[in-house]
């Protein structure tokens, strides 16, 4: 599945967010939290910090999938998502959904307002960082 995402992130607390698939209109509800075991990062990492994250990904009330282990990627100020990775970190994924997400809007005080008022009504008044941008949503076992 492509399509476009909004995502509120509180820096190493948690994640939420809208998922929009492009051809059947669906909306998806992103909930995320720090990983609960994240995979062994190669020991050349160690002098940046590296973020995992758990996302569920939800339709209404029905859990879709929950991909574990998904990478914060760094690239300047915008957030980057991606459940793939490097062999230089061992034990990374054993999800059968690949989740990629790309960061071309950010938005932060003031400029996150309006959005938070429509679509996050009870973020408002947090320190949050509201990405937007292309997501997509992949069976790892289709060919």
């Amino acid at each position: 599945m492509r399509g476009i995402a909004t995502i509120c992130i509180q820096t190493n607390e948690f994640m939420v967010g809208y998922f929009i698939e492009t051809n059947s209109k669906k909306v998806y509800n992103l909930i995320s939290t720090p990983s609960t075991n994240p995979p062994k990062v190669h020991d050349c990492y160690l002098s940046e910090p590296i973020l995992f994250w758990d996302i569920q990904i939800k339709l209404q009330t029905q859990l879709i999938d929950t991909i574990v282990n998904v990478q914060q990627l760094y690239g300047h100020d915008l957030l980057n998502l991606s459940s793939t990775c490097t062999d230089d970190i061992q034990g990374f994924n054993s999800n059968t959904t690949i989740l990629d997400f790309s960061c071309d809007l950010l938005k932060v005080d003031s400029d996150a307002d309006d959005i938070l008022k429509q679509w996050f009504p009870k973020l408002m008044g947090l320190d949050v960082i509201v990405c937007m941008g292309r997501m997509n949503l992949e069976n790892s076992n289709s060919d």
